[in-house]
């Protein structure tokens, strides 16, 4: 048995989610996929396991609050996706909606090819959209950004030195770790 509700997900996970979003962003990283924000979500909720399934509702209601803010706000929930690039369900119909393309809804219908085309298209306004931060802060805070969980940095790449040894050869000197 689940030790979340949905509820709980719509209302406390879209801070987090567009925390990730907007690192991606900064990095310019493609999407994030639902894995990443579960994994962020059972962190810092406090959750054992959420099914990634209902992270569609974390990214419903975090598109849904931007929208109440900027309706013409590019579509990021479409940023948010399974492994392979391709969002879920709820962002075909956040498309059809924006575009007035009513088979769009039929998301599972449509094919891979056609799905990320609309989903690069889309990718290529929030990127351009330069009112992320401050509709994030207006909506969410900073509070999100900062408790992100990160992977430990790359340890820092050994520099070394070519000496010659006296006798012709070249050596290496490590001058720091």
């Amino acid at each position: 048995m689940a030790n979340y509700s949905i509820q709980q997900l719509a209302d406390d996970g879209p801070p987090f989610a567009m925390a990730l979003l907007m690192e991606s962003i900064s990095h310019g990283k493609l999407f994030v996929t639902y894995g990443e924000i579960r994994a962020e979500l059972e962190h810092q909720l406090n959750i054992e396991r959420i099914f990634p399934t209902q992270i569609g509702h974390v990214a419903g209601s975090m598109m849904d609050q931007i929208l109440q803010l900027d309706p013409k706000a590019p579509l990021i929930n479409v940023l948010i996706t399974r492994a392979d690039g391709i969002p879920g369900i709820g962002a075909g119909w956040y498309l059809a909606e924006r575009y007035g393309e009513a088979s769009l809804k039929d998301w599972n219908n449509i094919s891979k090819k056609k799905k990320l085309e609309l989903v690069d298209r889309e990718r290529k306004k929030v990127f351009r959209y330069r009112k992320w931060k401050k509709l994030n802060s207006e909506l969410f805070g900073d509070s999100a950004r900062k408790k992100l969980c990160r992977p430990p940095p790359p340890p820092k790449p050994k520099v070394i030195s070519l000496l010659h040894d006296g006798a012709g050869l070249l050596k290496a000197k490590n001058i720091r770790s």
